[in-house]
Order: C-alpha cells, then sequence, then structure tokens
C-alpha cells in the first residue's frame, strides 16, 4: 500500500501539480528560466513561455537548479517518505575501513560512559567507478580494507552508509559510456543493500591532486546521477563534495566551477582536516546556505595534530563550526594516517579516538550535544 501511495504523490507531483521551473544560468552570464520539455546527452530543450522550445546545448551551459512552488513542497516531503528506517536529525557516522570501525564500535561497548545516542547511525565506504570493489567484496588499495557487505553483517543495527566515488583518470570515459555496465552495479548494489545511502560523487572535486578538469567532472557527475536516477533507485542521495580548504600555491577557491546544477546535488559536502584555516569552510558553508542545500562533513579527521592537547582543541573546532553553520551530518575518519601504505608518507598523524580516554570521552561529549540539539 505505502509503494502504491509514493507512486500516486510521484504522479500527481510531475502531472497534475503546478509545474517545477527551471533555473537555466548559461556560460555567456545570461539567465533562462521554463520548463524542460526535452533533455538528452547532449542538449536540453526549454519552454520559455514564448510558444517555441528554445535549444540549449550542454557545452553553453553552467549549471542549472529547480525552483519548487509552494504547492508541491509538502508533497515532495511525502513522495521522500520512503520506507526506509527513520533517521536521527543529526547523523553522526564513522569510518574508514573495516578495522577502524571494528575498533571503534568495540571501545564504545568498553567505555564506561557509553550512551545510546553515541553509536553511529552509519559507516563509511569508498570504491572506484572503474571497478566497484570495495561494497560487495573487500579491496585494499592501501588505505586499509572497504568491506561494506560484511560491516552490514556485523552491525545490522547500521542504516546508513556514505560512499566515496573516486573518479579519477576516469572522467571521459564515464561520459563516453565506458563504465555503464559499473555504474548499474554501483545503483543496484545501492537499491539491494536497504540502507540510506549518500553517495558522494568524485569526493573533492576541486582538489588539484584530483586533477578534475570542471567541464568534464560537471558533465559525469550527471551522467552517473542521471543513470543512477534511470534505475529507479529510492534511497540515494547525491552528495557535492568540496574540499574546502586551499593551500598557498592553489588557485583561488572557486567550487562553483564545477556545479553540476541544482537538481543534480542533495547534499554539499566539505573535508575537515586542518583546524588553521577557516576561509573556505566559511565560504563553504555560505555555498550551502545560499544553494539552499543541508551542509555534510564528509570527510573529517585531525591532520598533523601530535599531542592530545592539539586534538582535543581539533575536536571542540570542528563541533564549534558544526553548531555555527548548522550542519546535520559528520563523518569521522577513525584511523592512524601513519600507518597506512598510501598515507604514511605525508605524516598526518594518530586519529583514533579509541586509544586516549580522554579524547574519546570529549568527542562523545560533543557528539551528545550535536545529536540532542544543544
Amino acid at each position: 500500500m505505502g509503494k502504491r501511495i509514493l507512486a500516486f504523490l510521484i504522479f500527481f507531483i510531475f502531472y497534475c501539480s503546478p509545474v517545477s521551473a527551471e533555473v537555466i544560468h548559461l556560460k555567456s552570464g545570461k539567465i533562462v528560466e521554463g520548463k524542460i520539455v526535452e533533455q538528452t546527452d547532449q542538449f536540453i530543450k526549454i519552454d520559455t513561455g514564448i510558444g517555441v522550445p528554445v535549444t540549449f546545448y550542454h557545452d553553453e551551459i553552467n549549471f542549472f537548479e529547480t525552483k519548487i512552488s509552494s504547492e508541491e513542497q509538502p508533497l515532495l516531503q511525502l513522495a521522500n517518505n520512503n520506507d526506509l528506517p527513520a533517521v536521527s536529525p543529526s547523523i553522526f557516522l564513522i569510518g574508514q575501513d573495516v578495522r577502524s570501525i571494528d575498533d571503534f564500535m568495540a571501545a564504545l561497548k568498553d567505555f564506561p560512559s557509553t550512551k545510546e545516542l553515541h553509536t553511529p547511525d552509519g559507516i563509511m565506504a569508498y570504491t572506484a567507478i572503474n571497478d566497484v570493489r570495495g561494497l560487495s567484496e573487500p579491496v585494499d588499495h592501501g588505505a586499509g580494507v572497504n568491506y561494506t557487505d560484511e560491516l552490514f553483517r556485523k552491525y545490522p543495527k547500521v542504516q546508513i552508509v556514505q560512499i566515496g566515488l573516486y573518479m579519477k583518470y576516469m572522467l571521459k570515459e564515464v561520459v563516453q559510456g565506458g563504465l555503464d555496465e559499473n555504474i548499474n552495479q554501483l545503483g543496484q548494489w545501492i537499491k539491494s543493500c536497504g540502507k540510506r545511502v549518500y553517495l558522494r560523487v568524485g569526493y573533492e572535486f576541486d582538489n588539484p591532486d584530483n586533477d578534475y578538469d570542471p567541464e568534464q567532472y560537471v558533465k559525469a557527475y550527471r551522467y552517473i546521477v542521471d543513470r543512477i536516477k534511470k534505475l529507479a533507485v529510492p534511497n540515494v542521495y547525491f552528495v557535492w563534495h568540496t574540499i574546502a580548504w586551499k593551500a598557498q600555491d592553489w588557485p583561488a577557491y572557486d567550487p562553483m566551477k564545477w556545479f553540476p546544477g541544482d537538481s543534480y546535488v542533495d547534499w554539499v559536502g566539505i573535508s575537515f582536516f586542518d583546524s588553521q584555516r577557516d576561509e573556505e569552510r566559511d565560504a563553504a558553508a555560505e555555498l550551502a546556505r545560499k544553494i539552499n542545500k543541508p551542509l555534510m562533513i564528509a570527510e573529517s579527521s585531525p591532520f598533523n595534530q601530535y599531542s592530545v592537547e592539539g586534538k582535543l582543541q581539533w575536536i571542540k573546532k570542528l563541533f564549534e563550526y558544526i553548531r555555527v553553520n548548522k550542519a546535520s551530518f559528520l563523518s569521522y575518519i577513525n584511523v592512524n594516517w601513519d600507518e597506512l601504505p598510501l598515507f604514511k608518507a605525508e605524516k598526518w598523524g594518530d586519529a583514533r579516538l579509541e586509544n586516549n580516554p580522554v579524547l574519546l570521552e570529549e568527542f562523545l561529549k560533543q557528539i551528545e550535544q550535536f545529536r540532542s540539539g544543544h
């Protein structure tokens, strides 16, 4: 019965109610508003009300966004209320590999002041669009073993998984259709897992190390989202994840060059590693407010902190940022970076909380405040 009601609501929203308007932002600076009547991988046609649809090719478009009418909004919320388990309004995840997640979960059991709301809602995971391992089968690329299905078996109460989708050197192949089978495999896994899935498509898109050309990234991001949506996957949310940080020799911070459009983004994600630089993180929070998207701490870990005092200060600064900017989703990477082959040369330090009761107690105290809305 629930599925029939959902289908009816979706039909009503898109066919019977006042129509949502698309706002097209062209690279020329021009803004066009109307209803999209046809869309292909090369162009869109939009009815602007002049009587004849206007065609715009994707290479002319910077991004587009959807304006939801006030009549549609309550119905849209109902349509999104599927049969998945309810989750806390303040979401907490732990990552990022099997061992680090196991160690944190074990520490919670043994810690004397542990409460139910300290238990993570879910876990972090990683996979790549060219092989999609780490979900239904284990993989280790030097950052620890990823094996999401195994973690689901160990922790059946997990309600959420947040997936970092790696796409370095793969953008062109995605757009050309060479990885369609893998996208289908990823979509089917998400659909069948029975959890809420937050998919970070090409995470940290503006990190120069990833070398994501903005135009190619936008095309690949949209291609993946469109293909997954065609599979009718009801439990996926798409995360646009900016690094929200810059080194001194990096270009000026300008994430909107990679923006795929309002209708392609459910959440804005940021990284929180270096506690000393706030400018880009503040700009990312302001951007999330501007485009009316919820803010997610998509990755966080205390980089270059080797003292307990330094880590305590980092924890306090993280949660202060969350409170000030009303972030409602926190993902913490609980690893010893210096032990992982992929990262040990970086000297980022040991971020494991369970190794020091003072750190764990402070973190859990902050989690309690975060999840209780204080």
